[in-house]
C-alpha cells in the first residue's frame, strides 16, 4: 500500500461495482452486527488482490450498555467481562476470514482519561490478537489531553484515526482519516458532496506515507472518485 487510498464507510454500490472502481473499504456495520462467516469469507475471495478492508470492532467492546459500567455484565470500555470476551472471540472469527488491513475501536465520549479505563484498555490490548492488521483508535469525545493520547497509542502500537475537516491534524507517516461530513456549528452533517477545497484538504492531510481516507457523507462514492483523480490510489 503506497500514497494515500481512498474508499467509502461501508457499500454505497453494489460489491462488485464498488471492487471494481475502488480499493479500500471501511465496513463499519461490524460495529452493531457481525456477518456471517460464510459471508465475510465472500467479501475477501470477491476483492481483487491487493484490496485493503478495514473493519469496525462491535460496540460491546467499546461501548457501554445500559446501568453502571462496572457491572460484573457491562459491555463495552475494553473491561474483562464475558460480554466483552465473547464479542471479542466472534468478533476474531471475522477478522480471520476477511483478513483486513486495518481493525478500528471507536470510544464514544463516556470513555475519558480514568484509571480504571485505560487499565483495562492496556490489558485489552496486550492480551489481543493481531495478526497483520493495524489497530486504528478513533476517539468520539472524551477530553483526551493530546500527550496521553500519543503516550497510550504508543505503548499499545495504535494508530490514532483523525477527521482533517474537524480540526484534527493527523501526525506520523502513516495516517487513517475517518471523514464523515462537514462540520457546521459543531455538528457533523453527512447529507452533503464535499467541496473541491474539502477534498484537496483531504488529499494533502493524506501525506506522502501509506494512509487511507474514508468518506461517510451521503455523496461518498462520487466524493470518493473525484478524490482518487485528484491523486489518490
Amino acid at each position: 500500500m503506497a500514497g494515500l487510498q481512498v474508499g467509502c464507510r461501508g457499500f454505497p454500490v453494489a460489491r462488485d461495482r464498488y471492487f471494481r472502481e475502488l480499493g479500500a473499504v471501511e465496513v463499519s456495520d461490524t460495529r452493531s452486527r457481525l456477518p456471517r462467516l460464510e459471508t465475510a469469507r465472500r467479501w475477501r475471495a470477491e476483492a481483487p488482490d491487493g484490496f485493503v478492508f478495514s473493519l469496525v470492532a462491535p460496540a460491546a467492546i467499546t461501548h457501554t450498555s445500559e446501568g453502571s459500567p462496572r457491572a460484573a455484565d457491562a459491555t463495552g470500555h475494553f473491561r474483562d467481562a464475558p460480554p466483552v470476551r465473547r464479542a471479542w472471540e466472534a468478533f476474531e472469527a471475522v477478522i480471520d476470514a476477511v483478513q483486513p488491513r486495518f481493525v478500528v475501536f471507536e470510544t464514544p465520549p463516556s470513555f475519558y482519561n480514568h484509571a480504571n479505563y485505560i487499565k483495562d484498555m492496556y490489558a485489552f490490548f496486550r492480551a489481543a490478537r493481531r495478526g497483520t492488521a493495524t489497530f486504528v483508535w478513533a476517539r468520539h469525545g472524551g477530553g483526551w489531553e493530546a500527550r496521553v493520547l500519543a503516550k497510550v497509542a504508543k505503548d499499545l502500537g495504535l494508530l490514532l484515526a483523525s477527521d482533517p475537516l474537524n480540526g484534527a491534524e493527523p501526525e506520523g507517516r502513516m495516517r487513517y482519516l475517518r471523514v464523515a461530513g462537514r462540520v457546521v456549528d459543531k455538528r457533523i452533517v453527512r447529507q452533503t458532496a464535499f467541496s473541491d477545497p474539502e477534498l484537496k484538504t483531504i488529499l494533502h492531510a493524506g501525506g506522502s506515507g501509506p494512509s487511507v481516507a474514508f468518506l461517510g457523507n451521503s455523496d461518498c462514492w462520487r466524493d470518493a472518485k473525484r478524490l482518487r483523480a485528484m491523486g489518490a490510489a
